[in-house]
């Protein structure tokens, strides 16, 4: 019979929970990313599902399609909204920028929306308020990407693969215009990374992405109707690009040189979106076009193609509505 030490037995016991921990870390990071793959980039108006979300978000698919909200915005500074659903995604999307290789998802994800005076969570992450005015506010933002095996893509054979990237930062929005059914909002995010496979993580820099987001409602009955237009600019720092772009000699192969990035301008994009809520139940697509021809990076061998396009259609059922 094989006697365990009581030493044994506390390192056994922190071996399981370091396990645990990871999986259900893993876990987590893989339900959000539904979210985010389901609404990939734009939002509704503050009227409406979004004041809650940026960005994003898979932006990777980062930034747009949402339900829309049935609260004023008197009555969102003063209760505790609160939906509950489940849904349906379908998306089409690079497996990074500048990739010519993409991954279609056809995926299940919750659909959680909370809002509050200090606090929303949404496909477009988590916010937390800190200053908040007329027409702007102050908030602190979240967003990520998800984790690419690089065997599952030419460019990157042998190379390490890219791990799931949380992004936070402060994010300072300005609202330009607003009439009963339009809104014109200026996003200014900066978000810093840490790149993770939840047994290491590491810095991964900053990144920088303002852009200006048009939005209209239409309302017909119990129908409401939501379009909305992003234009935007990507920002970053050296190891942020090298993250993605830079290959060390040790890669180097034949048709893959030794590459290293400088910080600067990562492109632009533009996202389209069109939503619909009737009742319980709300359908969305978007359609996003990422242009990376004049970005720092753009002659890195492992960029292929600098012109990229997201698709995506998703469609909820929201069980469960309160307000407090």
């Amino acid at each position: 019979m094989k006697v365990y030490n009581f030493s044994d037995c506390i390192r056994t016991f922190i071996e399981v929970g370091c396990t645990v921990t990871r999986t259900s870390a893993q876990l987590f990071c893989s339900l959000i990313a539904l979210y985010w793959l389901a609404f990939p980039v734009f939002s509704a108006s503050e009227g409406s599902w979004q004041d809650i979300q940026q960005k994003a978000t898979i932006d990777s698919m980062q930034d747009n399609i949402t339900p829309t909200e049935h609260s004023t915005d008197s009555e969102s500074e003063s209760e505790t909204f609160l939906e509950v659903g489940v849904g349906l995604s379908f998306a089409h999307i690079p497996h990074y920028v500048g990739s010519d290789q993409a991954k279609s998802y056809a995926l299940p994800f919750p659909f959680f929306r909370y809002q509050s005076k200090k606090v929303s969570l949404s496909r477009e992450g988590l916010k937390r308020y800190l200053l908040k005015g007329e027409h702007w506010d102050l908030d602190l933002s979240f967003a990520g990407s998800i984790p690419l095996d690089s065997e599952d893509n030419k460019a990157r054979q042998a190379m390490p693969d890219l791990d799931w990237v949380v992004l936070g930062g402060p994010a300072f929005n300005y609202r330009l215009f607003k009439s009963h059914n339009y809104q014109l909002t200026a996003q200014i995010p900066l978000r810093f990374g840490v790149a993770t496979d939840f047994s290491r993580a590491r810095s991964v820099g900053w990144d920088f992405s303002p852009q200006i987001k048009w939005q209209a409602n239409y309302f017909e009955e119990q129908t409401e109707w939501n379009f909305g237009i992003a234009i935007g600019a990507e920002v970053a720092g050296k190891k942020y690009h090298d993250y993605y772009y830079a290959v060390s000699e040790q890669y180097v192969t034949s048709e893959r040189r030794a590459y290293e990035s400088d910080g600067g301008f990562g492109g632009h994009k533009i996202t389209f979106n069109l939503n619909r809520r009737e009742g319980d139940f709300w359908l969305g697509g978007f359609v996003r076009y990422r242009n990376i021809r004049t970005a720092e990076f753009a002659d890195s061998p492992l960029v292929i193609n600098k012109e990229n396009f997201y698709v995506g259609l998703a469609f909820a059922w929201i069980m469960t509505s309160s307000t407090n």
